[in-house]
């Protein structure tokens, strides 16, 4: 893979871990719940993967039933 391809997707997965975590962040304390963390980061990874498989998997042929 190039630079190309990974920059779009680290790109989309931080932002995604920043929202979410920005969205359970406790207001008073600015602190997070470890379950947030978690869940964060697999709503992150799991929006690389969309990313992955929307841009590789409809230019592999053998996908296409003919």
């Amino acid at each position: 893979m190039s630079l190309q391809g990974v920059a779009p997707e680290k790109a989309i997965k931080l932002t995604v871990n920043d929202l979410v975590r920005s969205r359970a962040m406790d207001p008073e304390t600015g602190r997070i719940k470890f379950y947030w963390e978690l869940a964060a980061g697999g709503m992150a990874g799991g929006c690389q993967v969309v990313c992955i498989f929307l841009r590789f998997i409809p230019q592999d042929d053998t996908y296409y039933v003919s």
